[in-house]
């Protein structure tokens, strides 16, 4: 969802008036498990990586 549109969503009452057009987006917005697994993965892979070797730190720009 775009940002102009997330502006219509800033306070409690707007989200309520606009509830129906966000459901109607979650519904043809379908995420599967797997996207999200794959993700969770990714970052996990990062996460554990705690003492890279030096040609991964310097192939990713780390300096």
């Amino acid at each position: 969802m775009s940002s102009n549109i997330r502006q219509e969503y800033r306070t409690p009452e707007e989200r309520q008036i606009h509830r129906p057009e966000y459901v109607d987006f979650l519904d043809s917005s379908k995420y599967y498990a797997d996207v999200f697994q794959r993700m969770i993965d990714k970052i996990q892979a990062l996460i554990d990586d705690t003492s890279p070797s030096m040609e991964n730190v310097l192939n990713q720009g780390h300096f």
